[in-house]
């Protein structure tokens, strides 16, 4: 999200006007990785600003990669929804720790931002709502900027 603006205006909470379109797309797959990039013209018109996403996920590592770039001053908000029942502990500013009976996740961000867990609602059916966790990542980016978040799990049989 982009000052505020979602890349892709919403008419009644349920319907969609102007979509972003895919600008590129690419994946490299092999024994060890998977990359996959993409971005889009979503915030391009309206803010000059291009934002391009890499997941590279490996056996233990899921890493998302969000490189944004901007000609003026903008505010961006990066959302990472969790299903619901994670406990979630908060180690230091920008590292997360989450469990879930034998599931175990390390959550780091870098780069110059700011995170928070906050609750929110997931809708599992029509007109039930559900809390659940939210990681928000803020910053400002004028130029330049990669936020790296990796997840680190482990499993325990």
């Amino acid at each position: 999200v982009v000052n505020s603006t979602n890349s892709t205006n919403v008419w009644h909470s349920f319907r969609t006007g102007n979509r972003a379109k895919i600008l590129n797309k690419k994946n490299t797959i092999n024994k060890n990785f998977i990359i996959l990039e993409g971005s889009h013209d979503g915030y391009i018109n309206k803010f000059n600003t291009e934002h391009t996403r890499s997941l590279i996920i490996n056996k233990t590592t899921f890493t998302v990669n969000d490189y944004i770039s901007s000609h003026k001053n903008v505010d961006i908000l990066i959302y990472f929804h969790f299903f619901e029942g994670l406990n979630f502990k908060k180690i230091s500013n920008n590292n997360y720790y989450l469990k879930r009976k034998n599931f175990h996740l390390n959550i780091i961000i870098d780069g110059d931002c700011l995170s928070k867990i906050s609750n929110t609602l997931f809708y599992p059916t029509f007109g039930v709502s559900k809390i659940n966790k939210c990681l928000k990542v803020k910053s400002s980016v004028k130029g330049k900027k990669l936020i790296k978040t990796i997840f680190k799990f482990k499993l325990n049989a």
